[in-house]
């Protein structure tokens, strides 16, 4: 019964030391959430909320910032996409360029060409003219004599005169036969120079050879081969051998009878 007392005082101090420990742990759960009271969360809530806006605004930026620079990337991509293709059209439009002066230069060389081939062609149209109206011309004298004499008539002509000697009979029939010969040849000349004149106008003259009419050799001074417009009183003179008009100090020099200052 003595041992009781001691018992139960070590049952107190037991006991006490259990209740300092739930105190201790009391206390130290009290310090971990004393602020999870209405006034603490009353001045949390505001400051938690600003600072949630405050991520989601962030986070926003962010994506924002992302997608700009996502943007910006291609943007620089479809810059130098553009870029490219203007470089690809420059290129083009040098070459274009090239290919218009090409034909450019090349549309001139044949218009020289073409000019130089007109000139060409014109002064041997006018000399073809000028020598068909030429010999036309001399022509025209040999008919101005009269009718042509056929042989019937010179047979005729030659009984009516009498008997001639034999040798002059051989002679005047001689040059009936020459003058027959001729004669053909005369209007078979004829009609090919009329043919030759129709054909040269289809040779391809310019307008301005085509106006040029034929004056007989001399006309304007001698051995000159001239050429004018008619019906025009200052007509250039357009001389077939040279194949070129002449200049005023040219025509100046002129001895003809029908002489003309051009001016």
């Amino acid at each position: 019964m003595q041992d009781e007392p001691a018992d139960i005082e070590n049952d107190i101090k037991h006991l006490e030391r259990e209740l300092k420990r739930e105190e201790l742990r009391n206390l130290r759960a009290g310090r971990k959430f004393m602020w999870l009271n209405p006034a603490a969360l009353g001045v949390m809530l505001p400051i938690v909320g600003a600072a949630g806006l405050f991520i989601i605004n962030e986070i926003r930026g962010y994506n924002e910032a992302y997608r700009a620079i996502g943007q910006l990337e291609q943007s620089r991509a479809e810059a130098t996409s553009l870029q490219q293709q203007k470089n690809d059209l420059n290129q083009e439009i040098v070459a274009l360029l090239a290919l218009k002066d090409h034909f450019s230069n090349e549309a001139k060389r044949m218009e020289i060409l073409l000019e130089d081939q007109q000139m060409i062609a014109d002064q041997l149209y006018l000399r073809a003219k000028f020598a068909a109206h030429e010999t036309q011309y001399a022509m025209d004298h040999a008919t101005e004599i009269g009718d042509r004499i056929s042989p019937q008539d010179f047979r005729a002509a030659l009984e009516s005169a009498g008997p001639l000697p034999l040798n002059a009979q051989e002679t005047l029939s001689e040059l009936n036969e020459r003058y027959q010969i001729f004669a053909d040849m005369a209007d078979v000349s004829d009609e090919t120079l009329s043919e030759l004149l129709k054909t040269l106008n289809d040779f391809g003259p310019s307008d301005e050879a085509r106006k040029l009419e034929w004056n007989p050799t001399g006309m304007f001074d001698a051995g000159q081969k001239i050429m004018t417009y008619q019906n025009d009183p200052n007509t250039p003179y357009y001389n077939v051998d040279l194949g070129r008009f002449l200049t005023k100090t040219e025509i100046e020099a002129f001895n003809g009878p029908f002489r003309q200052i051009s001016d």
